[in-house]
């Protein structure tokens, strides 16, 4: 999720405190609750990284889609519709 600056040797990165996807997940969820009070938004927000691969974003970079960042969409919608 820090996109390994934590295993950088500069001294900006070296004080980043450690959090989970599921940290994030909720933390985003709560942030969608707060704003909208929609409980599909809030929903969408807790599973928006349900099909980020290991190493998260730099697969976008593999797939040539770092700029837009949505080579993992169609993996998520397959796994929303799996119920």
């Amino acid at each position: 999720m820090n996109c390994g600056v934590e295993y950088t040797a500069f001294d900006f990165f070296s004080n980043i405190v450690p959090y989970s996807r599921y940290q994030h997940s909720i933390g985003v969820a709560l942030i969608v609750y707060h704003f909208t009070h929609d409980l599909r938004q809030t929903v969408a927000g807790l599973l928006h990284d349900i099909a980020t691969p290991v190493f998260a974003h730099t697969i976008d970079f593999y797939h040539q889609d770092h700029l837009k960042q949505e080579s993992t969409e169609l993996d998520m919608k397959k796994v929303i519709e799996q119920k």
